[in-house]
């Protein structure tokens, strides 16, 4: 069975992590203006329960923005002025535990109908793009609720890694798979799919190493896989499964940003049985609306909910145990400062939702957790101290020095979007550490009334000639208000 990355599996229990940001959003002008969303508004009611965030807003020419309300024309000019059109199909929201986003779809009321997940479509080596992933789009079941549904065929074949070196060995065990809307693809279609599938790993294995020393491997790999591909004349008959998608949000009262959850469930449709069942949260905003700190005329503080997955991994040689658990604080503190540095505090992350929990840890709070994008160059400093109380959960590498882990330019990896820092001299044993962050204010009128966070850290301790693996990680977000 295939690991849906639709919404990401960072956690095998509760998946989360979620990236702030949105899109510039192209609107529509002046002259092709659609009729306002107003709140009474069928559109902006059903829209209401999937996102808080407004279903339109009207920039000017000259940067002033109004959300159309209650009694408003819907003309495209209101007091003198004309105005583009924003719409909830403008926003992207980064989600979690890889480089993707979720983006609604809209119909011409601005009534959301379906969303689309959108992946990586670069080669890895310069600023990220992205495009319609394999899952692709869901269609909204009903115009009042929250879930997105569909039906996958996931098409697959083995092939022998024998003749590769150990570099691509690890990220190929054999087994390759595509997913697809349809399930009469021809073995043509298949084979092109495939190819393309390995073209995008190995670009990204690639791009991730820290210098070239293994280039000649890898491309030895990549014509050793798509020679196999390329010599199959035919593919067994694709498996057919159910995905539906519940789309959630957090509902802070946030209007130019949003912070919510997407659970995914994967069924088999013949026996209605679940197959993969995950979260992950996402985060974004109107990117017209972003404010940039030269912006504010003094330090803006912003309280509102962080919310967060903690993963624990262990691999012995082949072996390999994961679990999860989500944490959440409803009164964390983002602080953005008029030289462009910001300061997330988090000192109350507990244990909201485990499954069963089985193992009594509901209520229980992880280290407190500060996290800083420095001013200059945004590099990101975490401070993971104090006490652990949620059992199994503790850094490999016990709490961070009290000035926390600070990555340089040099440690920051594309294909991963985020830093990477190694620590010591023996191979195949020794620390490393990973982090990613960043935070931005939302507002009309370059005010910034709302903000949105995304942070991610992790430590691991790896020996044994790099077989043996012990790691804890947290992927979280955070959305408020400014004070």
């Amino acid at each position: 069975m295939k690991d849906f990355k639709l919404i990401t599996s960072v956690l095998s229990a509760l998946a989360l992590v979620a990236c702030g940001g949105g899109s510039g959003g192209s609107g529509t002008g002046a002259s092709d203006l659609r009729q306002v969303i107003t709140p009474d508004s069928q559109a902006a009611q059903s829209n209401a329960a999937v996102t808080s965030m407004a279903s339109e807003i009207l920039v000017a020419k000259d940067g002033s923005v109004v959300t159309p309300a209650l009694g408003r024309s819907g003309s495209a000019n209101y007091n003198g002025k004309t105005y583009t059109s924003y719409r909830l199909d403008d926003v992207d929201f980064k989600i979690g535990g890889e480089d993707s986003k979720l983006k609604f779809e809209v119909d011409s009321k601005g009534q959301i109908i379906a969303l689309t997940k959108l992946d990586r479509s670069d080669d890895f080596s310069g600023e990220p793009t992205y495009g319609k992933s394999e899952e692709g789009t869901f269609v909204r079941t009903s115009s009042t609720g929250k879930d997105f549904a569909k039906d996958l065929f996931i098409y697959g074949c083995r092939f022998n890694t024998s003749g590769t070196g150990s570099v691509a060995a690890e990220h190929f065990d054999g087994n390759f798979e595509i997913m697809a809307d349809t399930d009469n693809l021809s073995a043509s279609e298949v084979r092109a799919k495939l190819l393309a599938s390995i073209d995008k790993e190995i670009n990204k294995i690639k791009e991730s190493q820290p210098d070239h020393n293994n280039d000649e491997a890898l491309e030895a790999a990549r014509a050793y896989y798509k020679d196999q591909v390329n010599n199959m004349n035919s593919f067994d008959a694709p498996e057919k499964v159910h995905a539906n998608v519940r789309a959630e949000s957090v509902d802070i009262g946030l209007k130019y940003a949003d912070l919510g959850f997407a659970e995914l469930t994967v069924t088999d449709p013949n026996s209605s049985d679940t197959l993969e069942h995950n979260y992950s949260p996402y985060v974004g905003g109107y990117g017209v609306l972003k404010v940039s700190p030269e912006k504010l005329s003094e330090d803006a503080t912003f309280t509102g909910t962080a919310i967060a997955g903690l993963e624990y991994k262990q691999q012995r040689g082949d072996d390999e145990t994961k679990k999860g658990v989500l944490v959440r604080q409803d009164n964390a503190i983002l602080t953005m400062h008029t030289n462009g540095s910001s300061e997330l505090e988090m000192n109350n992350l507990k244990v909201v939702n485990t499954g069963n929990d089985e193992a009594g840890l509901m209520g229980k709070k992880w280290y407190d957790v500060t996290v800083r994008q420095n001013a200059d160059n945004k590099n990101p400093t975490f401070i993971v101290n104090g006490t652990n109380q949620i059992t199994g959960y503790d850094l490999p590498s016990g709490a961070t020095p009290s000035e926390g882990i600070t990555f340089n330019n040099d440690e920051w990896r594309p294909t991963e979007q985020e830093y990477t820092r190694n620590i010591g001299n023996t191979p195949g044993t020794g620390t490393r550490y990973g982090g990613s962050a960043e935070a931005f204010m939302y507002g009309p009128n370059s005010n910034a009334e709302e903000a949105t966070a995304r942070f991610g850290f992790s430590n691991e301790e790896y020996s044994n000639g790099n077989a043996d693996h012990d790691s804890v990680a947290i992927y979280g977000a955070f959305g408020g208000k400014k004070q």
